[in-house]
């Protein structure tokens, strides 16, 4: 059903464009400590953001600018995904860089690390 493929194929889009920048505070958010709410809210905010704006407008501008045509399927989807990860990450750990957390943010986040270790 040919319809149904491009609904099919919409929806796994749209997936991948909101799991990348909420995939980045979930698996860095174990292993970096100094980043809080605020970085994880602003990296899935900002790469949403950036999917949106490569998706639909800078990535295809920019290729047609550079080559003279449009990016094949597959470079569109690198290029919008890597720089959707890319903000995501980088928001993430500039907020924990230059952000500070309060006294109760650094108590829950060591109870956190220490029951993770199993103390």
């Amino acid at each position: 059903i040919k319809g149904a493929e491009r609904a099919f194929s919409a929806m796994v889009k749209w997936y991948a464009a909101l799991l990348g920048p909420v995939a980045v505070p979930l698996l860095f958010g174990m292993l970096y400590r100094r980043t809080t709410w605020r970085g994880a809210l602003g990296a899935w905010l900002g790469g949403f953001v950036t999917f949106v704006a490569c998706k639909y407008w800078l990535v295809g501008s920019v290729v047609r600018a550079l080559t003279g045509h449009p990016p094949s399927d597959e470079l569109a989807w690198t290029l919008y995904t890597g720089a959707e990860l890319s903000v995501a990450f980088g928001i993430f750990l500039l907020e924990g860089r230059l952000g500070r957390m309060t006294e109760g943010e650094k108590r829950k986040v060591e109870a956190l690390f220490a029951q993770l270790k199993g103390r």
